[in-house]
C-alpha cells in the first residue's frame, strides 16, 4: 500500500483491494485497517483465522465470490461470509468454478472489474 501511495499514475484516493484464496485472508485484515482502501474484492476466500468479527464491523464495500464446485471454500462458506459481513457487500455464487476457477477466469475478472468500476 506505501509504494502504491507513491506510484507514479496511481489515484490514491481510488485504491482497491483484491484477494484470491490464502491471498484475500491476507488482504481483507489489511483492506479492512488501512483507510487507503476504498473497497475490496474476495475471491474463493481462504480465512486461518476466524474472519467473521472483522466481516461484522468492516463497512468498507466488499464483494465475495465463491465458486459452486469448490471444495477448498465451499459455497456454503462463501455465503456464511457474506450474510455476515456489514454493509456494503455483495456476495455471489458463480456457478460451476472449482477452487481454480479453471475455464471461468474470465466471467470472476469482468464480476471484481466491474464491482470495482461501480465503487471507487
Amino acid at each position: 500500500m506505501d509504494w502504491l501511495g507513491v506510484a507514479k499514475g496511481v489515484d490514491v484516493g481510488r485504491l482497491g483491494l483484491a484477494g484470491y484464496s490464502f491471498g484475500a485472508g491476507v488482504a481483507f485484515p489489511v483492506g479492512c485497517r488501512d483507510a487507503r482502501v476504498i473497497a475490496m474484492a474476495l475471491v474463493s476466500p481462504y480465512f486461518e483465522i476466524s474472519p467473521f468479527s472483522l466481516l461484522k464491523s468492516c463497512s468498507k464495500p466488499k464483494l465475495i465470490l465463491g465458486g459452486s464446485r469448490d471444495d477448498m471454500v465451499p459455497a456454503e462458506d462463501v455465503e456464511t461470509y457474506g450474510r455476515e459481513a456489514a454493509e456494503p457487500k455483495k456476495c455471489e455464487i458463480i456457478k460451476g468454478p472449482d477452487h481454480f476457477w479453471g475455464g471461468y477466469e474470465r466471467p470472476m475478472a469482468e464480476k471484481v472489474a466491474g464491482f470495482f468500476k461501480d465503487v471507487l
